[in-house]
């Protein structure tokens, strides 16, 4: 007969699993309080103006753009609110650009990583932005549905007004020799306005639609495609930009060719001729050179 303790040794032994579990729960629960009541306290206590500067002195060493900041705040999960912004130094648009809300948020998997990231997202002009950043420099953005009303040569007193469909942009600050860049928008409703500019109607030239890509290493980027659309005037072009420290220096050089549509004024073609001399198929040929602060058109 089996004694009585035998079934003792025959009882199954209390899952391994089960245990691990519980040991691993008694040990992360300590460590996910501890990390709450950390962020909690970094939340009641964060020193906002020295946040603030700091954003403002990032801003400033690594752009010629300086940083104002109307209003923060900081939320219980580290997001940045931040409000009433405007940054100064920007070509375009006039200075300042005003920027309705900022919020900056921490990439909490990256945190663990080599390249910690921060993503942004914003509205400003209507429309809004985002986007991320790493620690590295290297950072990407988009943005859709701004209205923009834009000098883009004030020294001939040209301004355009449009809406930015959508646009998206990737490079590194600072910029390196080796950086890749990428840059690529879409404009729509977009009217040309100056003292030379045919304008019958007080709206301004309607150039329809213009869609640019920019791709490039370092500072020496390659216009592949600007093209407009749908509007009084055909164009294309092609062309290259070399970016200096201050953007206003950077120098472009833009070979464009121009085709009036049957709809644009009469005028149109008699200011073109200023510039370049009519082609047999209809077509003005034109280069756009120069310092962005001083451009030129030549034939």
């Amino acid at each position: 007969m089996m004694p009585p303790f035998a079934t003792h040794h025959e009882q199954e032994a209390p899952p391994l699993t089960g245990n691990l579990k519980a040991r691993t729960g008694r040990m992360l629960a300590p460590l996910l309080l501890f990390g709450a009541a950390f962020l909690f306290g970094i939340y009641l206590f964060a020193p906002m103006p020295a946040i603030e500067q700091r954003l403002i002195e990032e801003v400033r060493s690594n752009s010629p753009l300086t940083l104002s900041i109307g209003s923060s705040r900081l939320t219980p999960w580290m997001n940045l609110h931040l409000g009433d912004l405007s940054l100064a130094g920007t070509p375009w648009p006039q200075p300042p650009l005003y920027i309705d809300e900022l919020t900056i948020s921490p990439d909490w998997l990256s945190l663990i990583s080599t390249d910690p990231t921060v993503s942004w997202e914003g509205q400003l002009l209507g429309g809004s932005i985002a986007g991320n950043t790493n620690s590295s420099g290297l950072w990407q953005g988009k943005a859709n549905a701004l209205e923009l009303d834009l000098a883009v040569w004030p020294e001939a007193g040209i301004k355009i007004k449009a809406q930015l469909l959508s646009a998206s942009a990737s490079s590194a600050l600072p910029l390196a020799e080796t950086t890749i860049s990428d840059f690529e928008l879409s404009l729509d409703r977009v009217h040309l306005f100056g003292p030379l500019v045919p304008d019958d109607t007080g709206q301004g030239l309607n150039l329809g639609r213009i869609a640019m890509k920019i791709t490039g290493r370092g500072p020496s980027l390659v216009v592949e495609e600007l093209k407009a659309s749908e509007g009084v005037l055909k164009l294309t072009g092609q062309g290259s930009l070399l970016l200096a420290s201050e953007l206003s220096r950077s120098r472009l050089n833009l070979n464009l060719e121009l085709t009036p549509t049957p709809d644009a004024p009469p005028e149109l073609a008699s200011l073109l001729e200023l510039f370049a001399q009519r082609q047999g198929d209809g077509r003005f040929r034109l280069k756009l050179t120069g310092a962005m602060n001083r451009l030129a058109l030549r034939p």
